[in-house]
């Protein structure tokens, strides 16, 4: 299913950042230190596992922040929302919800499907 939204709320650099898809291709841009791989490790953790970084998770809650993050999306215009995060006073357990309910982190498997082409992975061009 196709990603339509993105929320951050407390994670890494983001204090409070929505992100809305365009229909086509999605480009995202800016300075270094902006959080534009912090986006990318969010989106990564939509999917079972550690995420790209595979860093802990009490780890991405927003340092100035209450502590806890969440990160959420919508797919098919709305139709499905998922989440995942931590709560400040269990920063250390991951918390998974499908439209609105709990649910097992294997399961988003069911409803995004990532895949990561990275620098290192050059060689599927150049051969």
């Amino acid at each position: 299913m196709a990603l339509s939204s993105l929320s951050l709320t407390q994670f890494r650099n983001h204090e409070a950042t929505r992100l809305q898809a365009g229909a086509r291709f999605n480009v995202i841009w800016g300075d270094n230190g902006a959080g534009k791989t912090n986006i990318l490790e969010a989106i990564s953790l939509l999917a079972p596992g550690r995420g790209m970084r595979r860093a802990d998770i009490q780890q991405m809650a927003r340092q100035q922040g209450p502590g806890g993050f969440t990160v959420a999306a919508a797919l098919m215009d709305d139709e499905v929302r998922i989440g995942t995060g931590t709560s400040a006073d269990a920063p250390s357990r991951r918390q998974v919800r499908v439209n609105g309910a709990a649910a097992a982190a294997n399961s988003l498997a069911d409803w995004l499907a990532v895949v990561w082409l990275t620098p290192a992975m050059d060689r599927l061009f150049l051969e």
